[in-house]
């Protein structure tokens, strides 16, 4: 019955992925039910310059799903009671000026409803290129320059990077470890995440991973993720890593607490007036087939 189940999962996700090239870029795949990786899949090509097909190992740059590891440091943190989440963003980043960022919370950062600005967008502005090289220091003083908000924090959601740019320097500044280190350590070694980590480095190799292809004019087109501060993006994983992370999410095994993180992040936000907003701990929360679905996406 199990090898049955498992050959029929395996052939309908062959039929969803069937219109994959083998000499296009591909995409991996993995779904688990009740703790056991039921599908496991690889479709098309890792690096069309090489020729390298992609493999369920693959390791893939997975931009803004980064969030849920950033905001699950976050919980971390607060269950360890070393940080609040009714903390004003300027006490940890006392570089931003506190006439417009007093007012916004790390709670109002986790749930995007800060009004705090998208730094995505202050590129458009200042005729910034998405390939040209971005360091955290710039962001710090891009951040630094805005003399306003979008919003009142906690009236409205409004998706922003900023957001979570600004989480990773907080959780350096309240573990005294970079992002980078203590996610390893509190999240990725302790689930047994072997191949996923935050990289700040754009310009480092490492083996197995994925080139990024986008398409214009009628041609791919490599890619490069070249902007560095960490939080809103930053994790290269693998599905089989991913696969873990959600067993995770069902029933968290982190933290002092695990059942307090838990609740945490998988728990929506709430506006001034009460109402909820669709999105918990860098997951989005809505319903699919009348089934409650925790998703994410990310692209860069």
């Amino acid at each position: 019955m199990i090898i049955t189940g498992l050959l029929l999962a395996s052939l309908l996700v062959d039929g969803e992925f069937a219109a994959i090239g083998a000499d296009t870029p591909g995409c991996a795949v993995a779904a688990s039910r009740n703790g056991r990786t039921v599908v496991e899949r690889a479709y098309g090509r890792a690096d069309l310059n090489l020729n390298v097909p992609l493999t369920a190992d693959s390791i893939f740059y997975i931009a803004s799903d980064s969030k849920q590891f950033t905001a699950a440091s976050v919980a971390l943190l607060v269950d360890a009671g070393k940080l609040q989440l009714g903390d004003s963003v300027v006490k940890w980043i006392p570089e931003l000026p506190a006439t417009v960022y007093a007012p916004v919370t790390i709670r109002d950062l986790i749930h995007h409803t800060s009004g705090v600005r998208d730094y995505w967008g202050l590129f458009d502005i200042e005729s910034r290129s998405k390939t040209e090289p971005f360091t955290q220091h710039d962001f710090l003083r891009l951040m630094a320059r805005q003399r306003s908000l979008n919003f009142k924090p906690g009236s409205r959601f409004e998706y922003s990077n900023s957001g979570y740019a600004l989480l990773a320097l907080i959780v350096e500044r309240a573990s005294g470890q970079p992002l980078a280190a203590f996610a390893a350590e509190r999240i990725f070694r302790p689930l047994g995440m072997t191949q996923t980590s935050f990289g700040a480095d754009h310009r480092a190799v490492l083996a197995g991973l994925a080139t990024g292809y986008g398409f214009d004019d009628g041609m791919y087109e490599i890619v490069p993720a070249t902007v560095e501060p960490l939080g809103d993006g930053g994790v290269r994983t693998t599905v089989g890593d991913l696969v873990l992370w959600l067993q995770n999410l069902a029933q968290n095994r982190l933290g002092d607490d695990p059942r307090h993180v838990g609740t945490m992040l998988l728990e929506p936000g709430r506006l001034n007036n009460g109402d909820t907003v669709g999105y918990a701990f860098g997951l989005a929360i809505g319903k699919r087939d009348g089934y409650l679905m925790y998703d994410h996406t990310g692209s860069y």
